[in-house]
């Protein structure tokens, strides 16, 4: 008699997309020394293979990629002849255990096909867990998650597993119409004397929608023409920030309502409590024309640590430029959002003067602030898709971990969390450990997939396994 596995791969089967073959559905859990049913729909009357590994890539190799990590431990479980109505049923034998716990094999049937990249089309990729008999393993397949019950961003035109979302890209250029254009070049950090400025952006400037977005360049407005020139040595840091500077002015008086609703002089005071700015970038800074965009920003050197943007508070920019031989020539745009009043500050800032330079490392109070708000380009990316499973409840039995079969490109990865529900309404944090929701009565997986920077390739995830003692 076929183990219930058959009926279910059958149903999936049936409602994966026709054009979609190979086609190989294998049992995603089994115990040490059992067998493992499979089932492979395909070319009738055609070759096939079935290969196994410990990693599941994604492995680019002739046009395509597979899911699979090409290892040493790479190995053909299953090959013949596909029968005349195009199927192979099998039944593998799982190895004994072998000093592990769990192992996680990852699955993929490949046939001849003159009109596939290499003239080899190749099916989804399956996993397979194996665990010691004791233990109850409650298996996340996603198959189709939409239809599944999973909430969250993710490529709903992909069938058989989780597929996140590539990086999304976008520039938001700053230029608050609401402030007057300030007629003169103003040298911000471009100060060959030394100089530590802070500058705030509010949620709003940055047309942050809530969503997390890594920042991967920030660019000046030129104010006039832009001359090369050499900086020895800039620093800038990143954080968020609780000021909101509101620029509201008294309809009689013309002054700031909330002249206190910005930055203060001390530095060490403006990143919001409890969090340790980002160093982005620490380097020499070389001022090219030729780096002069069509649109007038020029931009600060490229990031060279990621800072992750929360999508939600302001954003502080912080720079430090130790005095050197440069030019300074270079002046930026600004917008001056209050005419009465330096107040609210959008910038704090010490500037060195001549004979006079200043160490900006050493700093820690501003002497001097206003509400001039530097025109500014900055370009973010967004790399992460977050997916929520629906509820199911927990069995008796306490939990032991979760183990995840995942497709992870170089630079991507894929996070894990869970919560507990006692009772309707009564819903316990995300946490990162399976074993936390041990006395809840249903528990729920969330999976985040972040996509690589660079490339822009996201990781995708074919089960979630629960383990349970």
């Amino acid at each position: 008699m076929r183990s219930p596995f058959f009926a279910a791969a059958a149903a999936a089967l049936l409602g994966a997309p026709s054009a979609q073959t190979p086609i190989l559905s294998v049992e995603p859990a089994a115990s040490y020394g059992s067998t493992v049913d499979s089932v492979l729909i395909g070319p009738p009357g055609q070759p096939y293979a079935t290969l196994a590994d410990v990693d599941g890539g994604p492995t680019p190799l002739r046009g395509q990629s597979l899911l699979l990590g090409l290892t040493p431990a790479l190995a053909v479980i299953d090959a013949g002849v596909l029968s005349p109505g195009g199927l192979r049923v099998q039944q593998l034998q799982a190895p004994p255990a072998a000093g592990a716990p769990r192992a996680l094999l990852y699955l993929q049937s490949f046939v001849p096909d003159a009109s596939a990249p290499a003239g080899i089309a190749t099916s989804g990729g399956e996993s397979l867990l194996l665990h010691p008999a004791t233990e109850l393993v409650i298996v996340d397949k996603i198959l189709d998650a939409q239809a599944q019950g999973y909430t969250g961003e993710f490529d709903r035109s992909v069938f058989g597993r989780l597929q996140g979302l590539p990086a999304r890209f976008r520039t938001q250029t700053i230029e608050l119409a609401a402030g007057a254009l300030f007629g003169q070049p103003v040298a911000g950090p471009l100060n060959p004397e030394g100089a530590r400025v802070q500058t705030v952006y509010r949620a709003v400037d940055l047309g942050a929608t809530g969503v997390p977005e890594i920042v991967r360049a920030i660019r000046w407005r030129s104010f006039g023409p832009v001359i090369d020139d050499d900086f020895a040595q800039l620093a800038m840091d990143l954080s968020h920030t609780s000021v909101v500077p509101d620029y509201t002015v008294g309809l009689f008086s013309a002054l700031p309502m909330f002249p206190l609703s910005g930055l203060v002089r001390d530095f060490g005071t403006n990143p919001r409590s409890g969090e340790t700015p980002v160093r982005v970038y620490q380097g020499p800074y070389t001022v090219r024309a030729a780096s002069l965009q069509p649109d007038g920003y020029v931009p600060y050197p490229a990031p060279q640590t990621p800072f992750t943007y929360n999508g939600t508070d302001s954003l502080l920019i912080d720079f430090k430029m130790a005095a050197s031989s440069a030019v300074g020539g270079n002046g930026q745009q600004v917008r001056l959002m209050v005419l009465s009043s330096a107040q609210p500050f959008s910038r704090v800032h010490s500037q060195g003067l001549p004979g006079q330079p200043l160490d900006p490392f050493t700093v820690t109070s501003a002497t001097s602030g206003g509400n001039e708000v530097h025109d500014l380009q900055i370009e973010f990316a967004q790399v992460r898709s977050q997916v929520v499973s629906p509820w199911q409840p927990k069995p008796v039995r306490p939990p032991i971990g979760a183990v995840v079969a995942a497709s992870i490109p170089d630079g991507a990865s894929v996070e894990v969390e869970f919560r507990g529900r006692l009772a309707p309404g009564v819903v316990g944090p995300w946490l990162k450990s399976l074993v936390a929701v041990g006395g809840s009565a249903e528990f729920q997986t969330r999976i985040t997939l972040n996509a690589d920077l660079t490339t822009g390739a996201a990781p995708s995830v074919d089960a979630v396994y629960h383990v349970f003692q």
